[in-house]
């Protein structure tokens, strides 16, 4: 009988353990739910969506402004805007994985997925920018709209220099900082080789933000030969053709190939002069260490040529001060020999 009044108590004390934990567990879910909820911050406009985690919330404010008013990009219409698209900021190194399946390299400041219309930029990778200049975080953001804007105006592939270099252009990535990069980077020798404008985009960062200047520079230059209006001559009949290669031809006249060699002489020309004008100082350098070396060679042969007719002066002064003494001895005169 005592046995089973203990085994009955043992069991209403293991119940109330187990019921204790449960409501424990409950509570837990509970708290934690509204936490998470409220750690994302959601902006909308139109049909451009902005998402963010609660280290992000002054960003995505300030990055559904510029999603959400006209982008201004060279070669689209007056007033064109982003459609369609959602954007997450996040400063969390395993949730920016998780948006993008980890395939982004380290270096990387943003991604764009124009087959789900999707942005994602990780506000951990974004540094301070130089003074007076549009902040890196801007100029990430505009560079991700221009790949989803693109894929937005124009058919078919988009060639990567062409969509790398746009975006990089009209970002605001080619700056006269980036101008710098590139001269050194001649002069250095670690450009990429401009052989094809389909340049390489190697893992490494310096030499892939080579290729994005670089292919920036190719852009710029299609926009700058045709004039204003020429950008949107090249999508209309980039639109028409559903190519690039055909539209360029008829925008401008030229054949790809003909452009990609004009692009290389202008390139060269722009951003090789540092390179051309240290061979030039080079030149000069060498001829100024001859120059010195010839003029010291001439300095010491002039004083040797001073010092002799110095012993001489001097040899002269003592005989004719000896002579007015009467102690010279006399010396015959060539003229007077008979």
């Amino acid at each position: 009988m005592r046995r089973g009044r203990i085994a009955g108590r043992a069991k209403k004390v293991a119940g109330a353990e187990i019921g204790v934990r449960l409501v424990l567990l409950v509570i837990l879910l509970c708290l934690s739910l509204p936490a998470t909820a409220s750690a994302e911050s959601v902006h909308s406009c139109g049909t451009v969506t902005v998402r963010s985690d609660a280290a992000s919330g002054n960003l995505a404010r300030s990055a559904a402004r510029i999603a959400c008013a006209p982008h201004g990009f060279p070669g689209f219409p007056a007033g064109a805007r982003l459609e369609d698209a959602t954007i997450h900021l996040t400063a969390d190194p395993a949730h920016f994985r998780a948006l993008t399946g980890g395939r982004t390299p380290d270096w990387g400041a943003g991604v764009a997925i124009p087959a789900e219309r999707l942005i994602v930029i990780p506000t951990f990778r974004l540094d301070g920018g130089p003074a007076g200049g549009a902040s890196p975080g801007i100029v990430t953001l505009r560079h991700e709209i221009a790949h989803l804007a693109l894929r937005q105006e124009v058919p078919g592939t988009i060639p990567r220099w062409f969509d790398e270099g746009y975006a990089t252009w009209v970002s605001g990535g080619l700056d006269e900082r980036a101008g710098w990069q590139l001269r050194l980077a001649f002069l250095l020798g670690r450009a990429p080789p401009l052989d094809s404008i389909t340049l390489s985009w190697p893992a490494e960062a310096e030499r892939a933000r080579l290729s994005y200047l670089l292919s920036a520079t190719a852009v710029r230059h299609m926009a700058e030969r045709s004039g204003p209006g020429g950008m949107e001559a090249l999508f209309r009949n980039w639109r028409e053709v559903g190519r690039l290669d055909p539209a360029v031809r008829r925008t401008f006249g030229i054949t790809l190939g003909q452009f990609e060699r004009e692009w290389q002489r202008v390139v060269q020309r722009r951003y090789g002069w540092l390179l051309m004008v240290s061979h030039i100082g080079a030149v000069w350098t060498a001829l100024a260490l001859a120059l010195a070396v010839l003029f010291i060679f001439r300095r010491r042969r002039f004083r040797r040529r001073i010092g002799v007719l110095e012993e001489r002066e001097e040899a002269e002064e003592a005989y004719l001060r000896e002579r007015s003494e009467g102690t010279a001895p006399l010396l015959d005169d060539p003229g007077t020999r008979g």
